[in-house]
């Protein structure tokens, strides 16, 4: 038996149903969509940022509370943008998107902290290349704006969600 949240869930995972809905940030609906990694270990967090770019955005998601298994799919798994939390266990945000500059150097690298730090953020400007460091509380309407700006600078289109990366 299956919850409501796991049935949407499952459901957003099907890239044929658009999850775009009229008034969102989007001037047109995007032919595939593109796949964000979200890592943050505040389960809160991440559930309240999948909801928001699944419903406002018509985003692919696959979220990690654990910034290695994070890292672990990044090794298999084609993305376009990658979110992550600076202060986290295990690795914190910084060493992630460094990793994910590595593995994926296509896919813009967003930071989102709840603590404002000039000198992480120059840092992660400089060292890990970063496409925006933002602050947590986030507005809704810049982080949309902010992804949708990143994915047309990218330029290629929405990587295809599950296609390999080519390593091992």
């Amino acid at each position: 038996m299956t919850t409501g949240l796991q049935e949407q869930e499952l459901s957003a995972r099907d890239t044929s149903i658009p999850m775009d809905r009229q008034g969102s940030i989007w001037e047109s609906k995007p032919e595939k969509q593109a796949c964000v990694v979200l890592v943050d270990d505040d389960e809160l967090v991440l559930s309240t940022l999948r909801m928001l770019l699944e419903i406002n955005g018509g985003f692919l998601i696959l979220g990690f509370t654990d910034p290695l298994q994070a890292v672990q799919e990044l090794e298999h798994t084609l993305v376009d943008i990658i979110i992550s939390d600076c202060r986290m266990p295990g690795i914190n945000g910084l060493e992630l998107l460094k990793k994910a500059r590595a593995l994926q150097p296509n896919a813009k690298r967003i930071l989102l902290t709840g603590y404002a730090d000039k000198q992480n953020a120059s840092r992660a400007v400089k060292e890990v290349g970063i496409y925006k460091y933002m602050e947590k509380p986030w507005d809704n309407d810049d982080l949309l704006l902010v992804l949708r700006n990143a994915l047309q600078e990218k330029g290629s289109g929405p990587a295809s969600h599950g296609r390999s990366t080519g390593r091992s």
